[in-house]
């Protein structure tokens, strides 16, 4: 019993220190347009810290999990396929990139316009919503414009955390309407550009951009969708 009360105090410890260094020190990277939203930012962002103190629990007490987690929070995502399609495109960058992501840690939050507008809020002071937003477990991207990141490494148990991804329903429906796309074929450009930012891409640099896009480019050729530029 002591040891189960020890136990649980420590993953209550991680689970403070993690609110606090995302509260303090988050970062995200972003894409896409924005439109203002009146969601309020008393709704913290409940879902992301549940899988990272869940993630604990995988790692420290024993418990098992899946690797790539898709947490859908509205209902319209899973008429939409997420599931399938995170999967795929996951597997076409492990591919790609040679690298197992089958085996990597990540959570994809599938929300609305209102809960990514909050996280917006949260972590950019930005009250609006956009369509993906992600957090990288670590900085990967490189020094030099346009060289190739570095490579995510495994944790001490092995495991190969890459991080976070929340996709907003309503902004990718109405950008995939206005560009004339098929949902599907937009959904897996934004979740094969978001678990790219997770391994150290970025497309602020004309560099780094020209090197990112091409590399959507190809994976999503290799997933039967025509180049989104």
């Amino acid at each position: 019993m002591n040891a189960l009360i020890s136990a649980l105090a420590n993953v209550c410890h991680k689970f403070v220190l993690i609110h606090a260094y995302l509260l303090l020190h988050g970062e995200l990277l972003e894409c896409g347009h924005e439109i203002v939203s009146r969601q309020s930012p008393n709704q913290v962002h409940r879902s992301v810290l549940f899988r990272l103190l869940w993630d604990y629990l995988c790692r420290h007490l024993g418990y098992s999990g899946r690797m790539m987690d898709v947490m859908i929070e509205d209902a319209r995502w899973s008429d939409a396929g997420l599931e399938a399609i995170v999967a795929k495109a996951a597997a076409a960058i492990s591919n790609a990139l040679s690298m197992p992501l089958d085996e990597a840690e990540c959570a994809v939050l599938a929300c609305d316009d209102a809960r990514i507008a909050v996280l917006n809020t949260e972590f950019r002071n930005k009250p609006v919503p956009t369509n993906v937003l992600s957090w990288p477990e670590e900085d990967l991207a490189p020094e030099e414009d346009g060289a190739e990141p570095e490579r995510p490494t495994p944790d001490p148990d092995g495991a190969l955390s890459l991080g976070d991804i929340a996709i907003a329903y309503e902004t990718c429906a109405r950008e995939a309407s206005e560009q004339g796309k098929p949902m599907d074929h937009h959904v897996t450009h934004l979740i094969v550009h978001g678990l790219l930012h997770l391994l150290g891409y970025d497309h602020i640099r004309s560099g780094d951009a020209t090197r990112m896009e091409a590399l959507e480019v190809k994976i999503l050729g290799k997933l039967g969708v025509p180049d989104p530029y």
